[in-house]
């Protein structure tokens, strides 16, 4: 049910460092919500929905939400199903994350309720101490001092 993105693999999703903008971009805009709090998964997606961007996108979020029936952490179902849909290997990660990366912020407006929800989500999560390593095929060294 979660099928990949044609050509999508770990390799490429783990390694998409040059897809990063490498400068500070402006920061997103933030949409009028009228006073909306955080929504549910399903009313998150909407907008991404609506301009057809990520294809088969309710069975992704039904099949996150299912996955997700017992969270643990404090997280409620739908924190813990966004979470689950970002670290699925669909286009939804690739739009989202393309989405936060352009020049053109307005381009990330359609994910403002679901960037909320799992803000929220992280945000509830017990922060920890640790190293994080990722693996680059690129040289990155003259981008960092000694």
């Amino acid at each position: 049910m979660a099928s990949g993105v044609r050509g999508l693999n770990d390799r490429q999703r783990f390694l998409d460092v040059n897809e990063e903008p490498d400068k500070l971009l402006s920061p997103l805009p933030m949409p009028v919500t009228g006073g909306k709090g955080i929504q549910s998964l399903r009313e998150c997606v909407k907008p991404v929905l609506n301009l057809n961007l990520v294809e088969d996108l309710l069975n992704k979020v039904a099949y996150s939400l299912e996955k997700c029936e017992h969270p643990k952490d404090g997280l409620t179902q739908d924190q813990s199903a966004a979470l689950y849909l970002y670290s699925l290997q669909t286009s939804f990660y690739t739009r989202y994350n393309g989405a936060l990366r352009d020049e053109d912020r307005t381009k990330a407006v359609p994910f403002y309720d679901y960037y909320k929800l799992f803000m929220s989500a992280l945000n509830k999560l017990p922060s920890i101490q640790d190293n994080v390593w990722r693996g680059v095929t690129a040289n990155l060294s003259d981008q960092y001092s000694s």
